[in-house]
């Protein structure tokens, strides 16, 4: 019998690290390289079967049957217990012929390391290709000579419905692209493999208009060296179209707010000149003051709306050439040929979004033509002097003159003229403060916050 062989060959096999089990065709053991002579001796009557659980009973005699009809050896994986700890292993059932019996020889080869191995590789291998697929943007790798490694599902189908293939592991990216952005391509793909990230904006021509795609480069390292590029891309054709649609919106919007200023210019300068015909048919001196008056305040305000709609930006003015602008206006208006009066301009640079700027150009021409009607009217000559003094987000105007000094009593709030009344509710518009001083020299000061300044930083 197979027991009687040398017992060299049986210390071979019992130090080898794989089981070998000898059974009859009933499944009683013969022999098991793995179980001493002593102990086996004591196994009398057992069975393969009384070691593996029930579970794999049936499969068991399905095989050891195969073997013996000469079906060839049969191999089968089968998980078990040994010592307490789940193991697979991989079996193997032959025939063997001794002396005219049949026997099976099992072999079992212990694999759960490799199972494992291979186990968490293709869990890696899930999880890589949930990730890269949970997204409708594009992803794909390539290795170092620019073939496919990885794709999503999102290429695969984009391909095969552009070019009616599909798409294949190692394959060049230059079958998978356009051929005629080979060259352009081929800069990028060089840039990436020398260790550049790069994000491109690139644009194709498609049945529905132009598409764009926003493509990040990214080189990938093994042991400190790129091995490839990973590609991730993202069609933002909505975006740009959106992008493009609120551009053009906006370019629509100041056009047609370039218009509304330059329409109320032209309305405001239509009111003045009806105010200049009733100016004509003026009966006293004091009717003629009220009506240039309200001219100068209907300028200063059609001045603001004149400098927007020439203005490159509608949302502020330019407050400084604005001044110098309106300082004409006044002195053409208010000039008194027997009377010398100079103004003298200090002014830092200065925007003024449309809420400040109209009350501060009102402020200003109140201020300045009231220099001009009560300062001098016991001089022939004198200066004026107004000075725009910016610091931070403070804007600072004063308008002074060496007329003649103002009442010790002098108390704007008590004085009920219409310029007073006016200069004290464009100070309350503009949420500013409001000084006046006396003595060989008037002045009258207001200080404001820039608003324009301060909605620029909350913006940034």
């Amino acid at each position: 019998m197979f027991i009687s062989a040398s017992i060299f060959y049986k210390k071979v096999l019992e130090q080898s690290p794989v089981r070998i089990v000898v059974i009859e065709k009933s499944g009683k053991l013969v022999y098991a390289n793995f179980i001493p002579p002593e102990v086996f001796s004591l196994l009398g009557g057992k069975t393969i079967y009384d070691f593996i659980p029930e579970e794999y009973h049936h499969i068991s005699r399905e095989n050891i049957k195969a073997v013996l009809e000469g079906k060839g050896p049969v191999s089968f994986n089968q998980w078990g217990e040994v010592d307490g700890k789940r193991l697979l292993n991989r079996n193997k059932m032959s025939l063997l012929e001794e002396r005219g019996e049949e026997f099976v020889v099992v072999v079992f080869e212990d694999i759960t390391e490799e199972w494992n191995k291979e186990n968490e590789i293709r869990e890696n291998e899930e999880r890589k290709s949930a990730l890269i697929n949970a997204t409708s943007d594009i992803v794909l790798s390539v290795d170092r000579n620019l073939n496919l490694i990885e794709f999503n599902q999102t290429l695969a189908e984009i391909y095969q419905r552009g070019f009616g293939k599909k798409l294949e592991k190692g394959q060049s990216v230059y079958e998978v692209f356009l051929p005629s952005d080979r060259l352009k391509m081929a800069g990028v793909y060089e840039k990436a493999l020398c260790g550049e990230r790069l994000k491109i904006t690139d644009s194709f021509g498609g049945k529905s208009g132009m598409v764009y795609y926003e493509t990040v480069y990214h080189p990938i390292y093994s042991n400190n060296e790129i091995s490839g590029i990973a590609i991730y891309s993202r069609d933002i054709t909505e975006h740009i179209r959106n992008k493009e649609k609120l551009q053009l919106a906006l370019k629509e919007q100041d056009v047609l707010l370039h218009e509304i200023h330059h329409r109320v210019k032209n309305n405001l300068a239509m009111i003045s000149s009806l105010l200049e015909l009733h100016a004509f048919r003026a009966v006293n001196e004091q009717t003629l003051d009220l009506i240039r008056s309200a001219q100068l305040r209907i300028k200063s305000a059609s001045l603001v709306h004149e400098l927007l709609y020439n203005n490159s930006s509608l949302h502020y003015v330019d407050f400084r050439d604005y001044i110098f602008r309106l300082c004409e206006a006044v002195e053409m208006s208010m000039h008194d040929p027997k009377k010398n009066v100079h103004i003298h301009l200090v002014c830092d640079p200065l925007e003024l979004n449309l809420d400040q700027g109209v009350p501060c150009g009102l402020l200003i021409n109140e201020l300045l033509t009231n220099a001009y009607k009560h300062a001098f009217s016991k001089k022939d000559e004198g200066n004026i002097y107004i000075r725009l003094i910016k610091e931070g987000d403070r804007v600072s105007i004063e308008v002074s003159d060496d007329g003649g000094a103002l009442d010790p009593n002098f108390d704007p709030e008590e004085v009920v003229s219409t310029g007073m009344i006016l200069i004290l509710t464009l100070c309350q518009q503009l949420e500013g403060n409001f000084t006046f001083s006396g003595g060989k020299t008037t002045s009258f000061k207001v200080e404001f916050e820039n608003r324009n300044l301060l909605h620029e930083s909350t913006d940034r």
